[in-house]
């Protein structure tokens, strides 16, 4: 399948589909799935790569970066292979196996109840792999004016999903008592902010392609807020809880990865971690270094110095620094922002700084 082709199927696909029925909150009300994860794996389970023999179908796979289509790496995914008895046709199926936990500060409203968990949940994993797509269009083969169109096209998707979404929470808000439920309007409501943050990620991503001046993200909120019928009725909605990052970490609890996978958003806060008093201050200050460290250079550039440090000796044999692999893209994902303010990902890290990645390392 052709990247192209592949994004038009993928990208804002949850998105779409809560605001025109599958998973609208007002709909699946009696229904909602069990686990995040479970709800995850429906909405982005896709056919992504088909073949008149098994054996086509396998090699087209291995060819595949699934990055293209939101993974961060191979082990997030699920590859399945079955065959269309009408046509005889073999087709590579994938779905995830993990959530993707939400990696930015976006101010919303407290959850009224575990339904509306649920959906943060999986509005967040959505931005999160809607994030891993764009970069694999930013750092693959495709020309600036390629990297433009599919951009502005997508700006367009966004902004049409903005009115479309606006319009679904205003009808909800309109509902009698009877009918509307808090976590319904919460859900649709939390859907705007998330839609709102994905114009502004695009536009600041895919700055230099783009000929616009980047929207203030709060004057899209200000817009949205300025369309709510009666909004004094809703004012809940305006008390917002916390950015992820400046969270009470003296309550912060130990959690399982079952538990971050069951949901990443929603981290019940009790007094269980066993942190010093004095450590305290030191941890919340560190918390916030995030995106401390701006390169000014490109981001191959950078992660080649970084791949020199690793791997090439001195006249002693010893490399600069010594460090797993896993932390460090750990550390550089977390700290490190590129020239338009945005973090590196860990499939760009993974890839650069790989011995086999002598492509993307820029030539001495």
């Amino acid at each position: 399948m052709n990247p192209c082709e592949d994004q038009k199927i993928n990208d804002f696909a949850v998105y779409k589909q809560v605001i025109r029925g599958r998973y609208n909150p007002v709909c699946v009300s009696k229904h909602v799935s069990k686990s995040v994860l479970s709800l995850v794996r429906s909405a982005n389970k896709n056919i992504f790569c088909s073949a008149s023999s098994r054996l086509e179908v396998v090699q087209m796979v291995k060819l595949i970066d699934v990055a293209q289509l939101g993974y961060h790496s191979s082990v997030d995914c699920l590859i399945e292979y079955d065959c269309n008895e009408i046509t005889n046709i073999y087709n590579a199926v994938i779905s995830p196996t993990r959530i993707y936990p939400l990696n930015e500060d976006i101010l919303l409203p407290h959850p009224p109840d575990e339904k509306a968990n649920t959906f943060i949940d999986f509005f967040a994993d959505e931005f999160e792999r809607i994030k891993v797509r764009a970069e694999f269009l930013m750092n693959g083969t495709f020309k600036g004016h390629a990297i433009r169109c599919i951009a502005v096209r997508h700006l367009q998707l966004l902004r049409k999903l903005f009115h479309e979404s606006r319009i679904n929470f205003n009808v909800v808000c309109s509902y009698s008592d009877a009918t509307s439920r808090e976590s319904d309007i919460f859900i649709l409501y939390s859907l705007n902010l998330f839609i709102i943050r994905c114009i502004v990620f695009y536009q600041k991503f895919f700055k230099p392609f783009i000929n616009e001046v980047p929207q203030d993200e709060q004057q899209l909120r200000n817009v949205f807020h300025s369309e709510i019928p009666n909004i004094p009725a809703f004012t809940w909605l305006f008390v917002h809880r916390p950015p992820l990052y400046k969270s009470d970490i003296a309550n912060v609890r130990a959690l399982s990865v079952e538990d971050i996978y069951a949901s990443p958003y929603n981290l019940k806060m009790s007094e269980n971690l066993n942190i010093p008093l004095t450590q305290e201050k030191e941890l919340l200050e560190f918390l916030q270094l995030k995106g401390c460290v701006k390169i000014n250079c490109k981001k191959n550039v950078f992660l080649a110095e970084i791949y020199k440090m690793l791997h090439e000796k001195n006249d002693e044999g010893k490399c600069m620094i010594t460090v797993k692999k896993k932390d460090m893209i750990k550390i550089l994902s977390y700290f490190v922002v590129d020239e338009d303010g945005v973090p590196l990902s860990h499939n760009t890290i993974d890839t650069v700084t790989k011995p086999s990645g002598i492509k993307k390392r820029p030539c001495k």
